[in-house]
Formats: structure tokens, C-alpha cells, sequence
């Protein structure tokens, strides 16, 4: 295989390997080869149909979980296992019908479940260890540099280097606690979601509530608190940021409604440095 290629030629010339690997299977519409077998995880027949996508969804994962088992087997039959760091992320999460049932899949829908991403780091010396942290995948840079210099993976001018490049990023570590804020600045995290353009999603690891501002005018101002709703079952939606912050002031009180100010302000800001970061220019159904 291609893989089985790349590891023995990285030992051959005695170098470091490094290479990402996307698989797709989990993703939409979750198809199988035509000679795998399906299992039924779940109810799909006659009005549990809407279990379907669900189930294909599952299947999708069980024959990634055996790829996934192959290619760390891979690992181990070359002897690199103890000397190769795996990182495991997806690049986006799904809404089913089973989070909601207004608008499912990723296109334009800003509910949670399209954000909740998790990322494992894996190796066979690492403790197992359960981090929870209101993060995104911008920490992994940083853990894998993190983990490098401590783990005396490194020769003495690697490490300097490593030990200079880790403060030029965004991210935090996920080997230290994480810093929920520092010197009253809260630790923001942005995502979006397909088509890109139209919504912007904000987080603050010291709060857990969840702000998604339009970036365009077909989409609205929506807040949740996940504490209280984790499943988003009753969020807030407005058409204007000012009644958005009007109801969650009455809802929830004059800190929430703060937070929602400043949320907006700093999303706001982050879109317009994306935009200038890449040169990008706004078309007439874009805010400015």
C-alpha cells in the first residue's frame, strides 16, 4: 500500500516522517464498499425510516474503526509504533435528525452538532487521560511541539527552534491546563461552516454559551446556553442583533447579554482580519 510504501522509504533514508491522511468514508452520503454488510445499529424499518441516514452513519464509522486498526497494525509490524505520534481529528461534526429535526447535514446550519469536533492524541507512552476543554483544532499544532520538546524527541537545536516556534501560535497546549482567559481576556474560539460565507460561529472557554452571527442576509443572530441545552433544543433567534441581546438580557440577565456584546464584537473583528489575512473581497451578499 501507499502508506506501507512511504513508512519503509522514511526508514530506508533514515528521516522523520510526517503525512495526513482524510478519510472520507464517515462522510457524507456514507457509503460502503458493495461487498461489506451492513448492520442495523438501529430501528429503520417502516416509520423508523428516519433512523437511516443514522445507521449508514454508524456503519460508516465500524468499517473506519478496522481501517484505522490496519493502519496502526502497520505501525506496529515496522517497529514505529513506540516512535509515532497519532492524531486523530475530524474535520466536522453532523446534525442528524436526531439533533434536530428542522435542518439536518452541515450546509448553512449553525447547530452545535456540526461544531462538536473531539481530537485524540495517541501513543503508546502517553497516559490515557479525559481533557476537557472549550478548544479547537488550533491546539494541535502546539500540543505536538509541546510534546516534543518534553518528551526529548528532539536533538538541542531542534528543541531551541521548537521551543521558539510553539509561542507564534494562536492555540494552547492540550498537555497543561488550559487558560479559560488570561489578564481578562477570554480564550475565544471561531468556527465555520460549508458554504463559509454565511455564519460565524463563537465560543468562549470560560463561558458555555454559544453565539452564531450572519455573515450573510438570508441567516439569523442565534444564541444557546449548552449548560442548560446541550442538545440547542431552545435557542434564541432574531433577525437583529439588538432584539437577540433584548431577549437574552430578559431570558438570562445582564451578564449573559454582556457576554453577547462582546462575543459579537470580537466575531466581528475576526471575520474582517480572515478576510483581509486572505485578501478577501466581500460580493453585495456579504456583510462588511
Amino acid at each position: 500500500s501507499h502508506v506501507r510504501e512511504l513508512i519503509e522509504k522514511a526508514q530506508r533514508e533514515k528521516k522523520r516522517m510526517f503525512f495526513s491522511h482524510f478519510t472520507s468514508t464517515t462522510h457524507h452520503p456514507w457509503g460502503l464498499p458493495r461487498d461489506s454488510k451492513e448492520i442495523e445499529y438501529v430501528n429503520t424499518q417502516g416509520n423508523m425510516g428516519w433512523h437511516r441516514d443514522f445507521n449508514s452513519y454508524l456503519n460508516t464509522v465500524r468499517f473506519q474503526d478496522a481501517w484505522l486498526g490496519e493502519l496502526l497494525q502497520l505501525f506496529e509490524q515496522h517497529g514505529i509504533a513506540n516512535e509515532t505520534l497519532v492524531v486523530l481529528v475530524g474535520d466536522h461534526g453532523q446534525a442528524f435528525k436526531e439533533d434536530i429535526t428542522t435542518r439536518t447535514g452541515t450546509y448553512k446550519n449553525g447547530h452545535v452538532s456540526n461544531f462538536r469536533v473531539p481530537i485524540t492524541f495517541r501513543h503508546p507512552h502517553i497516559p490515557r487521560v479525559q481533557y476537557e476543554a472549550n478548544a479547537t483544532s488550533i491546539s494541535i499544532l502546539p500540543t505536538i511541539l509541546d510534546l516534543l520538546i518534553n518528551t526529548g524527541s528532539l536533538n538541542r537545536n531542534d528543541m531551541v527552534v521548537a521551543s521558539d516556534l510553539i509561542h507564534d501560535y494562536e492555540g494552547q497546549s492540550l498537555i497543561r491546563p488550559y487558560k479559560s482567559s488570561q489578564r481578562g481576556r477570554r480564550a475565544w474560539n471561531f468556527g465555520v461552516i460549508n458554504s463559509g460565507a454565511s455564519m460565524l460561529s463563537v465560543t468562549s472557554a470560560d463561558a458555555p454559551w454559544r453565539l452564531v452571527i450572519p455573515l450573510d442576509r438570508a441567516s439569523q443572530w442565534r444564541f444557546t446556553d449548552l449548560k442548560n441545552d446541550p442538545l440547542e433544543l431552545d435557542p434564541l433567534e432574531k433577525w437583529s442583533m439588538e432584539q437577540l441581546v433584548g431577549d437574552v438580557r430578559n431570558f438570562y440577565g445582564e451578564e449573559v447579554s454582556h457576554w453577547v456584546v462582546q462575543a459579537d464584537a470580537v466575531a466581528q473583528w475576526w471575520a474582517w482580519e480572515r478576510k483581509r489575512l486572505w485578501g478577501y473581497k466581500a460580493t453585495k451578499w456579504c456583510r462588511n
